[in-house]
């Protein structure tokens, strides 16, 4: 008696059925919140698309600004395939202590290949990222009709007139110049010797680099 072996059936997976990768999720590098124009602005690493996109489940406490919180709304602008602007508005109180963006699991922002952006769980500190702290004289020097200052980092000037947002014994430089990348050089109309003071009275319209202020000081 001819006994025949059954043969094990394999089945074959259908070509171009191979599951794709999973997306990479966007990663939110930039956040900014406008209190006065109620305007949102995000920024990722990758393109999003935003055709999911529910402006509802996207808030920002502004508990230390304003006092209120405010909720997406609308218009979305985009920027580029990487930033855009959302309109918010405003939904009741807010007693925190910091500007916080919550963004829900369920937002909508995805990356270009599908990967979902997370939101921020509790809630994400703005802005994004965080602005360096401003600059601070750490040096004075005075020189007759002339004097410097040295900060803590490179100073970026704008190429305009002093103006008198810095003050030599109460009045404005008539000339400045970087002496090297952290050091102001300033001509003045007025002698300055020690016991001489310096003053940055507000940020000047001329230099690009944040300075603290105001603040003043004596020349020794």
């Amino acid at each position: 008696m001819l006994i025949i072996p059954l043969l094990k059936s394999y089945r074959r997976r259908p070509v171009g059925l191979v599951p794709p990768p999973p997306g990479v999720p966007p990663i939110l590098v930039e956040a900014s919140f406008d209190a006065g124009t109620l305007v949102l602005t995000l920024g990722f690493d990758r393109a999003v698309e935003l055709g999911a996109l529910d402006p509802t489940e996207i808030t920002v406490d502004d508990g230390p600004g304003t006092g209120l919180s405010y909720q997406g709304s609308g218009p979305v602008i985009l920027l580029s395939p990487e930033r855009f602007t959302l309109g918010m508005s405003a939904a009741g109180a807010s007693g925190g202590m910091a500007v916080l963006l919550i963004a829900s699991l369920s937002n909508g922002i995805v990356s270009d290949d599908g990967g979902v952006w997370a939101g921020t769980g509790s809630g994400a500190v703005l802005p994004i990222p965080t602005p360096p702290p401003p600059a601070v004289v750490i040096a004075a020097v005075a020189s007759g009709y002339g004097c410097t200052l040295q900060f803590d980092r490179t100073i970026v000037l704008l190429g305009t007139l002093p103006g008198d947002a810095i003050l030599f014994d109460g009045l404005p430089a008539i000339g400045v110049n970087n002496y090297a990348p952290d050091l102001l050089g300033f001509e003045c109309s007025n002698f300055l010797g020690s016991g001489s003071t310096w003053e940055i009275v507000r940020q000047p319209a001329w230099v690009a680099t944040v300075l603290a202020q105001p603040v003043s000081g004596v020349f020794a």
